[in-house]
């Protein structure tokens, strides 16, 4: 009695977990240069808080993290977890849809160690929103916990096993329908559409990062591993003792966004900026032309 049960994760993770702060204590970790969770830092967590006579219970392993596209060592991890008897959770909201291709596969390896899996359809995947793909290796740890047998939702088919009651994997009693757009997408697009789809997105972000690579104005502040390319003004292109009021910042940022905000780039401008190139139909020569923008851009320190 008196143990606090603790989650343990990367500190680059979504903002549903950042939520979790209100139920249970968090476990924080050095990150590596690449935004990654390593699993000698994990182990180091893990004995800290055993030391502290806390319950590691809970990793959530990141493949594509929202602000950097970071992607956590999956297998290595699970492998450090096991040994903790820790539920490993693979979160692949962003970076999973990727992974149906062959090149992209690697980023995933040692999967089949973790205990669940998630992707959003929605993201990256052509589908609208919301639709979230949630893999589970052993449903009877979400049954047992969630199971209830209320009189009013008992039936012949789900007393007799005949169908899966996924009401019983979820609080919730009832959700809405959403594996029918998910099929259609699939059904309309296949396999090769959709891989030729994903790999011309990454392609035209390492075009735009090979652009950016170029000015020395700008740098890549993060490796890309998909088709984010975070970056930030370089210290040496900033205007030198420029003062900078509320009103001046508000309208150098309404520059900036009339510039920056296309329909094929989303610019996010604080100390670093990421670059999201979303759709396919545009053409590489308005990547080009981005950067060309940005040259004209005048710069303040930041």
């Amino acid at each position: 009695m008196g143990r606090i049960k603790l989650i343990a994760h990367s500190k680059r993770q979504h903002k549903s977990l950042e939520s979790t702060r209100k139920m249970f204590k968090p476990s924080r970790f050095h990150q590596s240069n690449a935004f990654s969770l390593s699993p000698e830092s994990l182990r180091s967590a893990i004995l800290n808080d055993l030391e502290a006579d806390l319950v590691p219970f809970f990793l959530c392993a990141t493949v594509g993290t929202t602000s950097t596209t970071a992607v956590d060592p999956v297998g290595p991890l699970c492998d450090v977890a096991k040994e903790y008897n820790i539920w490993v959770h693979v979160d692949a909201a962003y970076g999973g849809s990727a992974c149906i291709c062959p090149e992209f596969r690697h980023f995933i390896d040692g999967v089949e160690g973790a205990n669940s899996f998630s992707l959003n359809a929605h993201k990256w995947f052509l589908t609208n929103l919301d639709c979230c793909c949630l893999w589970v290796k052993d449903p009877s740890a979400l049954i047992n916990s969630l199971s209830t047998k209320a009189e009013y939702s008992r039936n012949k088919a789900s007393d007799s096993n005949q169908v899966v009651d996924y009401k019983d994997w979820q609080i919730a009693l009832s959700r809405r329908f959403r594996a029918m757009k998910l099929w259609i997408v699939l059904r309309t697009y296949g396999v090769a559409n959709l891989r030729n789809l994903l790999r011309s997105h990454v392609n035209m972000a390492q075009i735009f990062e090979g652009l950016l690579n170029l000015e020395k104005r700008f740098g890549v502040v993060v490796p890309r591993t998909f088709a984010m390319v975070c970056f930030r003004v370089s210290p040496s292109a900033m205007t030198v003792g420029a003062t900078l009021t509320e009103e001046s910042m508000s309208e150098r940022h309404g520059r900036l966004f009339k510039i920056m905000l296309l329909p094929y780039l989303k610019w996010i401008l604080y100390n670093k900026a990421s670059a999201f190139i979303p759709q396919p139909n545009f053409m590489r020569k308005r990547i080009i032309q981005v950067c060309s923008e940005l040259k004209c851009v005048e710069l303040w320190p930041i």
